[in-house]
């Protein structure tokens, strides 16, 4: 996997910046934001794929 890094410096910065200052989100207002959009881990695969009404 090194190598493959040296190789492509965009995968490289990419990996680089989420060791370094990682995804950030703020879940509960995107929640709050988004009301039954947003599922959980455990609700995903009990959701049909696709678009759902609102």
């Amino acid at each position: 996997m090194f190598f493959l890094l040296l190789g492509r410096k965009a995968l490289f910065d990419l990996t680089q910046w989420y060791r370094q200052k990682g995804y950030q989100a703020d879940v509960p207002s995107l929640r709050a934001a988004f009301p039954g959009r947003l599922t959980t881990f455990a609700q995903f695969p009990k959701k049909p794929i696709g678009l759902t009404p609102r």
